[in-house]
């Protein structure tokens, strides 16, 4: 009779609490309903996801809250598709990079050490029925704020190998956040197209202090944001951030910034292209390129063909956008400014 293997034993065995570094900072009682979470996870619409009510002990978070409040900065970011505060990136603060940082947020660092360690990455994988050893190990995340007003626009959240997303809520505990205060995680279904995300989100996710959402970053089906904070004077705070696989995710070309990227025109092709939106296959972001388009000779303006708004695109446009700022030079003068 063959041998089992001990080191295929171990490292498909469940991991243990106790194996897990800095356990002591984890709730106590995090792996007792570790099947239950499974499940609801397994079945869990519009995608699958979970939720762990309680991830740290009680005076665990209230403790790195006071950390993070007393030493980091954020910075306020905007875009088309969010608007919050984020503070530098938490995943590469370790204490070579900058040690009196670290000295001033222990607690923040063991949780870090904790979250990203093997065990906990395998408890991880059981909850979200991954084959053991999927999730590498590689830190990203970074300490988000959305203050009155802010929010973040639907999207899959798929980049490169990100595997696992996940948020730990560090909203202020009392008094407890509401639905009035606005922030949900909203998680949306697939259209009738069976492509793009619904207008309306199927599941709300309220931001309850120390709890911890978890989603499997799942190319053109993991469409999710985040509400609009209401609250003038309780911001929305959360530490976000991702387990990555070794690979990118099965189908990556159907991710949202996949398909924006590498975006062709529609079937409605009436009328002409001279002034259309960012020619198709150039990055969004390279205002050169744009400029040799425009300027280009004969030769080179065949690629305004390749645009994506029509001249019919444009006119329905105009109902609700000023005409300026539909023509490539317009767009051409903003970006740079």
């Amino acid at each position: 009779m063959t041998k089992p293997n001990k080191k295929q034993k171990t490292t498909s065995a469940s991991p243990s609490f106790s194996s897990i570094p800095n356990a002591s900072l984890l709730y106590k009682n995090l792996f007792k309903n570790k099947d239950e979470v499974a499940l609801c996870y397994a079945t869990a619409q519009p995608f699958p996801h979970g939720c762990l009510p309680t991830l740290l002990s009680p005076n665990t978070l209230e403790t790195i809250l006071s950390e993070l409040k007393n030493n980091l900065k954020a910075t306020f970011k905007e875009s088309d598709l969010f608007k919050f505060y984020q503070t530098l990136d938490v995943g590469n603060l370790t204490p070579e990079t900058n040690s009196e940082l670290c000295t001033k947020m222990p607690t923040l660092i063991k949780m870090k050490e904790c979250l990203y360690s093997e065990p906990f990455r395998a408890y991880i994988e059981d909850l979200a029925s991954l084959p053991r050893g999927t999730l590498i190990n590689k830190v990203d995340c970074a300490v988000n704020v959305h203050a009155n007003g802010c929010h973040l626009l639907c999207h899959d959240d798929v980049i490169g190998t990100r595997k696992i997303s996940f948020i730990i809520y560090l909203t202020d505990p009392e008094p407890e956040w509401t639905t009035e205060d606005g922030g949900h995680l909203e998680l949306y279904p697939l259209a009738s197209d069976g492509v793009n995300p619904a207008a309306i989100p199927s599941k709300n996710i309220l931001p309850k202090f120390n709890q911890l959402a978890f989603f499997e970053v799942r190319p053109g089906k993991s469409f999710h944001s985040v509400q609009e904070v209401y609250n003038g004077e309780r911001p929305r705070m959360s530490i976000q951030g991702w387990f990555h696989a070794r690979e990118k995710p099965g189908n990556f070309e159907m991710a949202s910034l996949e398909r924006l990227k590498s975006g062709k025109k529609g079937e409605d092709t009436e009328g002409d292209f001279d002034e259309g939106f960012y020619p198709s296959g150039e990055e969004v972001g390279d205002v050169k390129e744009v400029k040799e388009v425009k300027k280009g000779e004969n030769g080179e303006r065949k690629k305004i063909e390749n645009c994506l708004l029509s001249k019919s695109d444009r006119q329905y446009l105009k109902e609700y956008v000023n005409p300026t700022y539909l023509n490539m030079e317009s767009i051409t003068q903003i970006r740079e400014r």
